[in-house]
């Protein structure tokens, strides 16, 4: 067992080195999926840039390590208050995107459990009986929402937002305790600082999910299970044993990939049991090993044995409470529709999406009636994919995925920050049309994390014994692993943070070591070690701001200047998912907060759905009218028909001429002609979570509380 333990660890270690490797090359050389954020789209110039800047960027940080060597608890409170700081004047002045997708579909069912259906989620649901992984997460809204009911909080959006960031914010603490148990409070410093450092801790905090809440219980699984390694069964370590069971079970069903910290501890303790042989030989004789004896006498090993099953006894009791408190919310027989596991295997496999998700691969499953039916039906298009692209197929497949999910430094929030109907200040220049800046940084911090990642697993190949970071190293591992099997979404790596960037900060320490051992091997001419760190450092960053210059020049971009955007698809709807009919005149005010102040805004685009037509009809269907409610002024005005409709199904409506600044706002008037309904305006699904003033949506007369699908954009091209 011990001979099978550590070639397990050295298997392990050295898979790692290459998994890294693969992906420090990777996210060095992954530009091209910004190039549209990028003068000209030269994202081969942007990868120089972000190679430079990385250099940069690892000299500077392995000198802060140096630095925080000496700090203390009061550098601890600066971290986290600056930490803290910037989360908060990120969402005031760079991203205020809205709930999208699945965290809306889930928030919004949460609402409606507490408002009409008695806690009881709508079964009838697609998304729910497609979904079943998210019942619980359901249940956890539900319960939230109904607290904040009770203390007089109906509008949830600000409250969501403020989990979030508890959740992030306690995910980093916890890694900062781990951190400081294992190093000490200067390396546990180090690690607040590249969190600090770090733009995954501020991209994300507007949309809480799973990915976000699970972060902290990822984090804790590890914390206690290496405070537990060593410990006496005391009373206060019966209550970690207990906390540890807990965060285990609750982890899970927040988010099933908390699974994989777990797997990493069960392997870690055995690796460590086994890491000295039982028996060792002198001459001809066998002999017990002291080492073992000591570590692994007869009260150890009782201790050992009742903490895990302690643990475990805790676990399944959660577990099984956890099942039941989804069970008195969810009439379980009649989720009928439930994906089986093999739909996100199945989906992996879809070159046509890079592995990611794929309305054709959820219309495929939902098309079987049973789950027994949906998993053979998987398996068999699985199997086909698998034939269809062969070895050499599987394996780009595979790496496209790590880079999906790895490699790139935005991790799917980009895209996702347009959704939203307030831009502020520094929005284009962090998440908008002009952030190349900023992707280039990200993208450099992304490589120095796995440059750094490397440094740490070299360092533990080279010691040969088993230490506590080899549990972050095979948590990191089995992460990798999972997401090259599952579908790939790019922000699935946000819970598995505080493992790569402790062992970012372990192979910091690691490369700083190095550089203090290297003396003057590393010195250039008569320059001492640091300064010529520094040279290297101003060098490489001066040498990026030159790139970046013809890389941001001013120019005619790809994307609009956004000033206001409602819900898209996958959560809009047609027009009579509100009112069951086709409505004959449809009127939404435009009012201040909607636009920009000074009205630069001059494309106003409309989305529509078509039913039993396609875009080459010529037949007109609405009479659409933009006017002033100031001064009664048509700003446009004319007839439409599917033809003058976009490939995406938007109306496109242009605005010459200079607007008055208006306090009153706009009135956008929409009359239907003719006898036949082919096109059905859409709007936003979920009206409850929205989380900025809108104008008003009335239809044939009536009030409603949604609001057209649309945007204001600015395009100061050709139109």
């Amino acid at each position: 067992m011990h001979k099978l333990m550590q070639f397990f660890y050295r298997f392990s270690l050295y898979f790692t080195a290459v998994i890294a490797g693969i992906l420090l090359v990777m996210s060095m050389v992954c530009m091209y999926g910004y190039k549209e954020y990028l003068s000209g789209g030269n994202y081969a110039l942007g990868n120089v840039a972000v190679i430079l800047l990385a250099v940069a960027l690892g000299v500077l940080l392995v000198m802060l390590y140096r630095k925080m060597q000496g700090t203390g608890q009061k550098a601890t409170v600066i971290l986290f208050l600056s930490i803290i700081l910037l989360q908060i004047g990120f969402l005031v002045f760079v991203s205020h995107p809205m709930s999208i997708s699945d965290p809306a579909r889930v928030q919004n069912e949460a609402l409606q459990m507490v408002k009409t259906q008695h806690g009881q989620m709508n079964t009838k649901d697609e998304y729910f009986q497609r979904y079943s992984n998210n019942h619980f997460m359901l249940v956890f809204f539900y319960y939230y929402y109904k607290l904040l009911f009770r203390i007089g909080i109906t509008h949830v959006v600000i409250p969501n937002i403020v989990l979030n960031i508890f959740c992030v914010d306690i995910g980093i603490y916890i890694t900062y305790r781990t951190a400081k148990r294992l190093r000490g409070i200067g390396f546990a410093n180090w690690v607040l600082l590249l969190f600090l450092l770090c733009p995954t801790i501020y991209v994300w905090l507007t949309t809480v999910y799973t990915n976000t809440i699970s972060f902290p219980f990822v984090m804790a699984v590890l914390y206690l299970a290496l405070w537990l390694r060593h410990e006496n069964l005391t009373v206060k370590n019966i209550i970690k044993c207990i906390l540890l069971g807990l965060m285990m079970a609750v982890g899970y069903w927040i988010r099933p990939t908390t699974i994989l910290p777990i797997l990493a501890m069960i392997l870690f303790a055995a690796v460590q049991f086994f890491k000295d042989p039982i028996f060792v030989k002198s001459g001809d004789r066998r002999y017990v090993n002291p080492k073992w004896n000591l570590l692994h006498k007869a009260s150890g090993r009782r201790n050992t044995i009742v903490k895990a099953v302690l643990v475990v006894a805790v676990f399944a009791v959660t577990f099984t409470a956890c099942g039941k408190l989804v069970d008195r919310h969810v009439n379980s027989d009649q989720v009928t529709g439930s994906f089986p596991v093999t739909h996100w295997l199945m989906m992996g496999l879809n070159q046509k999406s890079y592995g990611g998700y794929a309305r054709e691969d959820e219309a495929y499953t939902e098309s079987f009636p049973t789950k027994d039916m949906k998993t053979r039906a998987d398996i068999t298009r699985a199997k086909g994919r698998l034939h269809q692209l062969g070895l050499i197929g599987v394996v780009r497949q595979m790496g496209t995925k790590m880079l999906r999910v790895w490699a790139m430094g935005d991790d799917d929030s980009l895209p996702k920050a347009s959704y939203a109907s307030d831009f502020p200040v520094l929005y284009e220049y962090v998440m908008g049309k002009d952030c190349g800046a900023a992707v280039i940084y990200t993208q450099a911090f992304r490589v120095c994390i796995f440059a750094f990642l490397l440094f740490c697993v070299i360092r533990q190949i080279r010691r040969r014994d088993c230490e506590e970071m080899f549990l972050f190293t095979l948590t990191f591992l089995g992460a990798v692993m999972f997401f090259i099997l599952w579908e790939a979404n790019r922000k699935y790596n946000i819970c598995f943070m505080g493992v790569y960037l402790m062992l970012m900060a372990e192979g910091g320490r690691y490369a700083s070591a190095k550089a203090e051992e290297s003396g003057d091997r590393i010195v250039f001419a008569k320059l001492t070690r640091k300064k010529a760190a520094v040279s290297v450092g101003i060098l490489c960053l001066g040498a990026t701001i030159l790139i970046q210059i013809p890389l941001l020049r001013s120019h005619q971009r790809i994307l609009d200047k956004r000033y206001y955007q409602s819900r898209n698809f996958p959560d809009a709807v047609p027009i009579s998912y509100v009112t069951n009919k086709t409505p004959k005149l449809v009127e939404q005010t435009l009012q201040k907060g909607q636009y920009a102040t000074k009205d630069q805004w001059n494309i106003l685009v409309i989305s529509f759905g078509l039913d039993g037509v396609d875009l080459s009809s010529t037949k007109e269907e609405y009479e659409v009218s933009l006017i002033s409610r100031e001064d009664g002024k048509y700003l446009y005005r004319g007839k439409i028909a599917p033809c003058n409709l976009t490939e995406k199904r938007q109306l496109r409506i242009y605005v010459t001429g200079k607007k008055k600044v208006t306090e009153e706002g706009y009135l956008l008037r929409m009359k239907h002609i003719g006898s036949e309904y082919h096109m059905l305006p859409t709007v936003n699904k979920f009206p409850d979570l929205d989380p900025y003033p809108y104008g008003e949506l009335s239809i044939d007369g009536k009030q409603t509380k949604f609001d057209l699908n649309m945007r204001l954009l600015y395009s100061g091209g050709k139109q």
